[in-house]
């Protein structure tokens, strides 16, 4: 059996090792557009600020590679598949033959169409090429200002690159609030308030409308709308990515916004999976297939799509919109559905009826969602204590029947009190007896 892997990021890793606990002896190949081993593409600008060395990045060290029995095709890029050949072909014309195929090739950053995009000193960020790119303009040209379009997680992410080489920062953000789509006005204005503490001038409400060149063709500042010009020496581009599926234009393969997958993680053609930010994979809070781009679930979705290639029966299980991390000082989750107040997001379409409970105070913001018994979304800001417990119960779809309280403030006490409750009420029948002070449960004999 041959197994072409075309990507080699988290989907890769987790099929590969997949498809060994299964098939030990079987041909596997890699192929990249990128010339290096799988990386930890989070920590790039953690490397431009200086905070983890290059090996550092390897998200698997380059004997398992070997130890895999892989062949390795990087630095190729692969422009066509061709499932009626069941081959793939690369970009110089090479033409690569499967038995089971996976398409694992991640996102492209989108750049918006505004004039002066082509300027020299003008970024994207999901790369390690893009961080050595970013990292060598600033050093050589001596940067002293930066400005990034985009005030969603890949945006946000790049300010701690821009604080390691030392500019002044300004974001600019097209929405009314920094994260608009992920939260809502309470706890962005937390988040607002943390960058504007270490010096970031932000922006909102305030697009890009142009970025202006000098006479040597390298970025000077951007023209926002409106005409304001904020001076500048380089631009990251970060408004967000979108499925790379260039690659299957004359395939036959379904692609909507993403390639369309089945449980099994396989696509419309037999014997091509696909996994990773690339596929529409299952959403168990909005029970729809969509693009969900965190590396976990690519891990995930690879593992399962690499047990069914070489023959298992595996069943993906769903995962939800997760985001973890530190703006600075303050510590940041979200999960599932986070938007209730009206403002637009793909998850609160349904007309469902949603139950918020919110906790705020002293640097701490807390907001569950509910739908009916079932927690489906959270916010966490500067307390993001039992976030792992918060993501279960949403994947579960377990009933949270016993202290809300509890999870909404974090309390860990209050949570495994209320955890054991509910499982002794599951051990047989009881009823509610409510007496002075907290409520209490009582065999019904």
């Amino acid at each position: 059996m041959r197994y072409v892997i075309a990507g080699n990021s988290y989907a890769a890793v987790g099929a590969v090792e997949s498809i060994r606990a299964r098939d030990p002896h079987g041909e596997i190949v890699i192929i990249s557009d990128e010339p290096y081993r799988a990386y930890s593409r989070p920590l790039i600008t953690y490397w431009i600020a200086g905070e983890v060395r290059k090996d550092q990045l390897d998200y698997r060290p380059a004997a398992w590679y070997e130890r895999n029995r892989i062949q390795t095709r990087l630095g190729h890029r692969v422009t066509q598949v061709d499932p009626p050949n069941r081959q793939v072909v690369l970009e110089d014309g090479e033409a690569v033959a499967y038995d089971r195929l996976l398409i694992c090739t991640g996102g492209t950053p989108i750049v918006p169409p505004i004039e002066g995009a082509d300027a020299e000193g003008v970024f994207t960020m999901t790369r390690f090429d893009d961080a050595r790119a970013f990292k060598a303009w600033c050093e050589q040209e001596h940067v002293e200002a930066g400005a990034i379009v985009g005030g969603g997680l890949i945006g946000l992410s790049v300010f701690k690159a821009m604080k390691g080489v030392k500019i002044k920062l300004t974001l600019v953000e097209l929405l009314d609030r920094v994260l608009g789509l992920a939260l809502d006005h309470d706890s962005s204005a937390m988040i607002e308030a943390a960058l504007r503490r270490a010096g970031v001038d932000v922006r909102t409400a305030s697009g890009a409308e142009a970025i202006l060149k000098d006479e040597r063709g390298r970025v000077r500042a951007v023209r926002l709308k409106g005409g304001e010009e904020v001076p500048c020496q380089t631009v990251v581009m970060a408004v967000g990515v979108r499925p790379n599926t260039g690659l299957l234009k004359e395939s036959g393969i379904q692609i909507n916004r993403g390639v369309v997958v089945n449980e099994r993680m396989e696509t419309s053609v037999p014997g091509v999976y696909a996994a990773g930010d690339v596929a529409e994979a299952y959403d168990v809070v909005n029970e729809q297939h969509q693009v969900i781009a965190i590396l976990p679930l690519a891990y995930e979705q690879g593992r399962v799509a690499g047990a069914n290639m070489a023959g298992g029966g595996r069943v993906y299980p769903g995962g939800i919109a997760l985001n973890s991390l530190p703006i600075f000082d303050l510590p940041l989750m979200t999960m599932g559905i986070t938007l209730t107040d009206g403002h637009p997001n793909p998850s609160t379409g349904s007309g469902r009826v949603l139950d918020v409970l919110v906790h705020s105070g002293d640097g701490v913001y807390r907001k569950l969602v509910f739908q009916g018994d079932r927690l489906v979304g959270a916010i966490l800001v500067g307390n993001v204590a039992h976030g792992g417990v918060l993501t279960w119960l949403i994947r579960s779809k377990l009933p949270v029947t016993h202290d809300r309280q509890a999870l909404l403030t974090g309390d860990p006490l209050e949570i495994e009190i209320a955890r054991q409750l509910n499982a002794v009420e599951k051990s047989g029948p009881w009823v509610r007896r409510t007496a002075a002070g907290p409520a209490v449960r009582e065999r019904d004999v």
